[in-house]
């Protein structure tokens, strides 16, 4: 086999390789740019929160007692929760909630609690199927997570998840099919399977490299058959 007969070889199957990888990256950079980033993030979904509401002095009275209470206090941060006012108190060690009446420490948010939380977050009308507690071993959606929260499952065509902080009550990631969709596309664009964090993987600069290795083939090819390079045999 001469080196045209090679190099034509060579670049046909580098490019049905490189092709499959192309018409991927096509399909996964079109849904990433026609959907609307706002939608991804689930904007449409959650409720503005509203913190409007001036914060009356009678109810900071018991703030010096908080905060003299413990000595490894980090952050203290004045909310309403469920229509209740509470500090949220950080340590080096820790993080709760402390009644802004009795100065006392607040027993851990039970499920209905945090179920009445997701409805006020939600920004629809279908209702919860679903409350998951989940303390670790978090599914790869919200992989980023540390600390226990309660999953809130909402019957709608969205297949809404919003994520809630067990300790604080916050509304720390939501989730829908679209989102999901996204993270596909994302984890096949990159060709990072593991993480889908990473743009600098060893797959990504293969797929590059035997593209441009193609391109150069063809252009080798494309020379030799004008006769610029080499010669044509008769």
């Amino acid at each position: 086999m001469n080196t045209p007969q090679l190099m034509r070889r060579l670049h046909k199957w580098l490019a049905v390789i490189v092709g499959v990888q192309l018409l991927v990256w096509a399909v996964s950079g079109f849904y990433m740019v026609v959907v609307d980033i706002d939608i991804i993030h689930g904007d449409h979904l959650v409720r503005t929160s509203d913190s409007s509401d001036p914060i009356q002095l009678e109810q900071l009275a018991s703030l010096p007692v908080v905060v003299n209470a413990y000595a490894d206090l980090q952050t203290l941060e004045f909310r309403s929760l469920l229509n209740q006012s509470v500090y949220q108190v950080t340590t080096s060690h820790e993080t709760f909630l402390v009644d802004v009446v009795t100065s006392e420490r607040l027993p851990p948010l039970t499920e209905v609690q945090l179920r009445a939380l997701a409805q006020t977050y939600y920004a629809r009308d279908a209702a919860i199927a679903s409350m998951v507690y989940l303390q670790s071993d978090f599914p790869d959606e919200v992989r980023f997570l540390s600390t226990p929260v309660w999953r809130a499952n909402f019957d709608d065509w969205h297949g809404t998840s919003l994520y809630i902080d067990a300790v604080t009550g916050d509304l720390v990631s939501r989730r829908h099919t679209l989102w999901r969709v996204f993270d596909f596309m994302w984890m096949l664009h990159i060709m990072d399977y593991q993480t889908r964090d990473s743009i600098n993987t060893i797959l990504l600069s293969a797929a590059a490299a035997l593209g441009l290795l193609t391109v150069l083939i063809g252009g080798w090819l494309t020379l030799f058959m004008r006769g610029w390079i080499g010669r044509r045999s008769r």
